[in-house]
């Protein structure tokens, strides 16, 4: 029997409303429908300084990524795939959401790193793509 397998089914609609009546404006829309092979939910609460390893489990690979950082401060990601040599970092507050596809270079790493001092509390949405 072949593992089972859940529909992730994105949804992004963004839009600016300029004040300049002469500005342009920008619309950005995005519907998707992926199946997964595996998916991971985790919330963390960052307590000290010392980056916080993320531990993949049962996922090959991170396709989709889904930050949400809920105490109003910044968090860093650092993100390792096979594309790139080293691990990239990339600022996080508020609710970010990474995409890609499965015939794409996914991550293969996560860290967490907090604002120097300040408590955070970040969830985590981690999909492998079938």
């Amino acid at each position: 029997m072949a593992a089972p397998t859940d529909v992730l089914a994105t949804a992004l609609t963004a839009t600016t409303e300029p004040s300049d009546p002469g500005a342009p404006s920008v619309a950005l829309s995005y519907v998707g429908r992926s199946l997964l092979k595996n998916r991971r939910v985790d919330r963390y609460t960052l307590a000290s300084d010392s980056p916080v390893t993320v531990p993949l489990g049962s996922l090959g690979a991170i396709h989709v990524l889904g930050v949400r950082v809920t105490g109003g401060s910044k968090v860093l990601l650092g993100l390792s795939s096979a594309d790139a040599g080293s691990p990239q970092v990339l600022p996080a507050n508020g609710l970010l959401w990474l995409e890609g596809s499965s015939t794409g270079a996914p991550l293969t790493g996560l860290t967490l790193t907090r604002s120097a001092g300040v408590e955070e509390t970040v969830e985590l949405f981690l999909g492998e793509l079938a």
